[in-house]
């Protein structure tokens, strides 16, 4: 008959394999490292989530930017009218600081611009006859 060693004996000898490897700088090292790789598999997947949803927003906002708003041009005349600007400056003399300030006129001239938000109709009467 074999003797099979008592249960005790194993245990212990399984207690004193498992706090080696567990003090064991190298074992610890490799169990971060397969740790860090197995969680990177998740931040891949959302990494990849995002990306298409950026893509769908982008195509979105493309699609709707084409069937609102397309092309947009001004059509007519433009007039434009010209005329004079005057502001009052408030002068004081730099030798002088207890004078009076004195008002200066500055005139410029500006422009005021129309355009005909109408566009010009097919059989428009141009006044020949």
């Amino acid at each position: 008959m074999s003797h099979a060693p008592p249960p005790s004996d194993s245990l212990n000898l399984l207690q004193k394999t498992s706090q080696q490897i567990g003090r064991s700088l190298s074992f610890r090292l490799t169990l971060m490292a397969v740790l860090v790789l197995i969680s990177l598999i998740p931040m891949a997947f959302v990494s990849h989530l995002i990306q298409e949803r950026q893509s769908l927003q982008s195509a979105a906002r493309d699609e709707i930017a084409l069937q609102w708003a397309g092309p947009q041009t001004l059509t007519g005349p433009v007039l434009s009218l010209p005329y004079r600007k005057q502001t009052v400056q408030q002068v004081t003399d730099p030798n002088n600081l207890e004078a009076a300030p004195k008002n200066k006129v500055i005139e410029s001239i500006a422009y005021l611009h129309f355009v005909s938000l109408q566009p010009p109709s097919q059989n428009a009467n141009l006044g020949l006859i």
